[in-house]
């Protein structure tokens, strides 16, 4: 079987491209991965809104978002959903998809070989945001970095030096690296006391579970699939407005956590682990 894996969807993400990459090193014997949609007999759509032009092959859809990248309209996913060899999705979707329609369960997940815990550490960094806009409907970058400020802390952000929406003061504020390889990207995580996956009313996130390999403790808007997944690994707060925000975050960084130990880095581990998940998926499509 051929079959195409990267992301060809208008917004791609670098949790995109590792799913693709997990796909292609976990891959079973009889699967060849092709670079060319065209010569595919299975495409992978990795989805933030509803497609409009579906391929003509069979494909699978990993569904990264439901509400935000298509405005809420609903209206365009049962199609997408109903011809779909396979949903695989971190959200429950149980409930709204098609009679027949085949559903994998499951979260992203880290690769422990790459993502891991310091060897000695200070924690220098308060915390670690990611994302290109802030504000309603997107991450809240704004207010970790205006919480930062009241406890005194330093914020590094994974992303463009501007971020839309957010105002020049608090863009000042803060350290954005861009484009880096992972050997930068884990040492960040592994001088960071927190790590944000505050993404407003939908998003898994896969810095936070990355950054929790390296020992950053997650902070997450308080919401069913959030609290399903990463259960007593995160902190979790509610999804309130900017002003409200704010305080509570400034509070929550300010007071002691404990540290992730290694036992508890092996927990996650077992739970997120990309070997585990994407051979898993497989078998489900063979």
């Amino acid at each position: 079987m051929k079959v195409f894996v990267q992301p060809t969807c208008g917004v791609t993400s670098t949790s995109m491209f590792r799913v693709a990459h997990a796909l292609r090193k976990y891959k079973p014997i009889g699967v060849e991965i092709v670079q060319n949609q065209r010569e595919a007999d299975l495409v992978v759509l990795h989805t933030i809104g509803p497609w409009q032009q579906l391929p003509n092959q069979e494909y699978v859809v990993i569904q990264y978002c439901l509400e935000t990248a298509g405005a809420g309209r609903w209206s365009g996913w049962p199609r997408v959903w109903r011809r779909a060899r396979l949903v695989w999705s971190y959200y429950d979707m149980t409930r709204i998809l098609p009679a027949g329609a085949k559903f994998f369960y499951a979260p992203l997940r880290v690769d422990g070989s790459v993502f891991r815990l310091p060897t000695d550490s200070a924690r220098e960094i308060l915390a670690m945001t990611t994302g290109y806009v802030s504000g309603p409907g997107a991450e809240a970058i704004e207010e970790v970095a205006e919480a930062a400020c009241i406890v005194g802390g330093r914020v590094v952000h994974l992303g463009p030096a501007v971020v839309e929406g957010m105002s020049p003061r608090v863009e000042a504020s803060w350290k954005s690296y861009e484009g880096i390889e992972d050997p930068e990207l884990v040492d960040l995580y592994g001088r960071s006391r927190w790590v944000s996956g505050l993404r407003r009313v939908e998003g898994f996130e896969l810095p936070v579970i990355e950054g929790l390999a390296c020992g950053a403790r997650p902070i997450v808007f308080d919401r069913p699939e959030m609290r399903y997944w990463y259960g007593p690994h995160a902190i979790f707060v509610p999804e309130v407005p900017k002003s409200e925000l704010i305080p509570i975050l400034a509070k929550c960084m300010s007071e002691h956590t404990e540290p992730v130990s290694f036992r508890e880095r092996e927990e996650v581990l077992q739970t997120f682990d990309w070997q585990t998940i994407v051979r898993e998926f497989w078998r489900r499509l063979q």
